[in-house]
């Protein structure tokens, strides 16, 4: 845990930034790179929501697949198994992790209701339930509850999808779209 003395309590959680149909910023392309060297056998789980639209279609929100590195674009109400909720942790500057490194932290509930949990191999990717509150919390000490986290410099990125069936509305609706 000396690691990450310097997390706060309340994390600043949210959908990756930098996605563009064109090219990615060097801030995605470097966490996507530092993901599939940490992680590989995450890198598969589907496209993931990030905050840009589609500039052709402005109903139509970004996701990468790290499977393809390709980048897509998908209406903004669509839930579906193939696009999930991978969020980025804002880490304090002073964090002392190196890019790379994978730290457990935080629990995402569902209604106050673990929503993700890794069991052995299988990893525990679950359906969003429509209308659930979802909130990041830092109270449970199962490991297997706690979320895996990827850091790359002063940012941290969920390993896996943590969530799929849910639309790029409902993380707006959740406060995660900022």
């Amino acid at each position: 845990m000396s690691d990450q003395k310097n997390l706060k309590n309340e994390p600043a959680i949210g959908l990756p930034a930098g996605c563009t149909a064109a090219k990615s910023d060097d801030r995605w392309a470097d966490c996507a790179a530092v993901l599939r060297s940490a992680s590989p056998a995450r890198a598969n789980h589907g496209h993931s929501w990030c905050l840009e639209t589609d500039p052709d279609t402005p109903a139509a929100r970004m996701a990468f697949s790290l499977h393809q590195d390709s980048w897509d674009c998908f209406y903004a109400a669509l839930r579906s198994k193939q696009v999930g909720f991978r969020p980025v942790l804002t880490l304090p500057e002073d964090h002392g992790m190196e890019d790379g490194q994978i730290f457990h932290r935080y629990a995402l509930t569902m209604d106050g209701k673990l929503a993700y949990t890794r069991m052995g191999n299988r990893h525990g990717v679950r359906s969003y339930r429509p209308g659930a509150e979802l909130r990041f919390v830092d109270h449970v000490n199962d490991e297997r509850a706690q979320i895996p986290w990827v850091v790359y410099g002063n940012h941290a990125i969920a390993a896996e999808n943590l969530l799929v069936n849910i639309s790029w509305n409902d993380l707006s609706a959740q406060g995660f779209a900022r």
